[in-house]
């Protein structure tokens, strides 16, 4: 029995100890934990700095707004603008290059040598799409209402180019008119355009659509000092050539077609 009881003791002894040494494991592990807490919770704000860092160091996206802006501006008016040696806004929507007055054989061929040695300069080589011509019908006979000439070099060559006639009404206002031959015509890129400017009255009006808006304008002299006026819809471009004044250099068949227009006297 004496035997019995000192085992027993002996045993309850191995428990206690088992016991106080399993709780110190429990503490060790919590600690442990406590301590791995703790890493990860710095591990997490390692990785949010990196983040912060990675995204300041990546490159800024890129404006799509602004990048569709410049895309489709014509290689022409890109060559003209960097001529310039005025300021040139971001919402102009073509230049203008007067090219003169050709109101018979000799004048014509004049203005036509200008246009090509406006094309000689910049390399376009290709040809004018059409013609934007004030002309009326009579009779079967369709011939020119104007004779001052302009090459209009549009900033998107898409865009749709139109003229309207216009007259002065009987109570001094400017009003657009039917004509056959201009109405619903739209034509795209360079464009030589004849209407006549005034210091009182214009006979056309220009319009330009494109993807960034639309503009009308009617060029005219300014009874200050002679200049072209052109409002905001386009920019006077005719200091990008000295002209000389030769009319022996042209396009034939452009002459041809534009020569049958012209009123004979």
């Amino acid at each position: 029995m004496k035997k019995f009881r000192n085992t027993l003791l002996i045993l309850m002894a191995l428990v206690m100890i088992l016991s106080a040494f399993a709780c110190k494991k429990t503490d060790d592990h919590v600690g442990a934990n406590g301590s791995s807490s703790g890493n990860a919770n710095e591990n997490t704000e390692a990785n949010e700095n990196n983040k912060e860092e990675n995204n300041n160091d990546a490159p800024e996206a890129i404006d799509t707004e602004k990048e569709n802006e410049t895309d489709g501006i014509s290689d022409l008016y890109k060559l003209v603008e960097k001529d310039l040696a005025k300021e040139v806004k971001e919402d102009n929507k073509a230049f203008m290059i007067p090219l003169g007055a050709g109101y018979d054989e000799e004048t014509l061929k004049a203005v036509l040598t200008r246009l090509k040695e406006v094309k000689e300069k910049y390399s376009y080589d290709k040809d004018l799409e059409e013609l934007m011509m004030l002309v009326k019908a009579d009779d079967g006979n369709t011939y020119l209402v104007a004779q001052e000439f302009y090459l209009l070099v549009p900033k998107y060559d898409d865009a749709d180019i139109s003229l309207k006639e216009l007259e002065l009404s009987e109570e001094g206002e400017l009003e657009a008119v039917p004509n056959e031959a201009l109405d619903g015509k739209i034509v795209h890129g360079p464009t030589l355009i004849v209407q006549n400017i005034s210091d009182i009255a214009p006979n056309g009006e220009i319009t330009i659509k494109d993807k960034a808006g639309e503009v009308k304008f009617s060029p005219y002299v300014s009874l200050k000092d002679g200049e072209l006026m052109l409002d905001d819809g386009a920019v006077d471009a005719s200091e990008v050539l000295n002209f000389d004044d030769k009319a022996d250099d042209y396009d034939e068949k452009l002459f041809e077609k534009i020569y049958s227009y012209m009123p004979k006297f």
